[in-house]
């Protein structure tokens, strides 16, 4: 059983910033899923910033149906520290 995430905030360059249940945060960069055909639509920096949590899956989803899946988050997602996470927060949806 994965933490539930609470919050994804798109951030600069691609990266979603993800707060957990139990009080992690992890920042994923999505760059490497834009290859694909399917995440194309990613590249429209207006339809990033629509990332949300999914509340069944555990994983992030835009309104199409892209998706990262939890066990990616987990494996890609640094997980950052409290400072950090302020720090990151200051560019909050700066894509």
């Amino acid at each position: 059983m994965y933490s539930k995430i609470v919050a994804a905030h798109p951030m600069m360059d691609y990266r979603v910033l993800l707060e957990f249940e139990d009080g992690t945060v992890r920042l994923l960069d999505v760059k490497p899923w834009m290859d694909g055909e399917w995440y194309l639509p990613l590249k429209n920096v207006e339809y990033f910033k629509q990332v949300r949590p999914h509340s069944l899956s555990g994983a992030i989803m835009w309104p199409d149906g892209q998706d990262i899946a939890p066990e990616d988050i987990l494996e890609f997602g640094k997980r950052i520290t409290a400072l950090e996470f302020h720090s990151e927060q200051e560019l909050h949806c700066a894509v």
